[in-house]
């Protein structure tokens, strides 16, 4: 019993001392480029809000005057600041149709970033969806 309320103290203290904050990400701030492995050029995206009761679920447009691709993308920033190490942490979740990861940074500085980028490739494709998100100033 002893061992279980230790536990629960100590892991009460580490979660206590985290503060969450998820990122709303607006427009102007993501940028995505689709970009085929095998040398032909890159295309410039456009994207907007899938739902607007789910912010984090975005429709991604792909168009050249030879192709046009579209992805669901699933996308949320999260940022974590702790009064211990790492003292801040930064959770990207970046999901392309069915195919995605989660990616964590972890600084030792309480700190902002200034941008992140991160690519996804496309399932059955010779493709990636290049994402760059601006952070500077929010």
């Amino acid at each position: 019993m002893k061992i279980i309320l230790l536990l629960t103290l100590i892991i009460s203290s580490v979660f206590a001392s985290t503060s969450k904050k998820r990122y709303l990400l607006n427009q102007n701030q993501i940028t995505f480029i689709y970009e085929p492995f095998e040398g032909a050029p890159p295309i410039s995206c456009t994207h907007k809000i899938k739902n607007e009761n789910n912010p984090y679920d975005l429709q991604v447009t792909c168009e050249d005057e030879k192709q046009k691709k579209e992805f669901i993308v699933h996308l949320a920033l999260s940022q974590y600041r702790r009064d211990h190490q790492p003292k801040t942490s930064f959770e990207l979740l970046y999901w392309v149709d069915s195919n995605g990861a989660t990616t964590w940074f972890h600084l030792d500085q309480a700190t902002n970033l200034q941008f992140l980028e991160s690519s996804q490739s496309i399932t059955d494709e010779m493709a990636a969806l290049r994402l760059k998100i601006k952070l500077k100033n929010i």
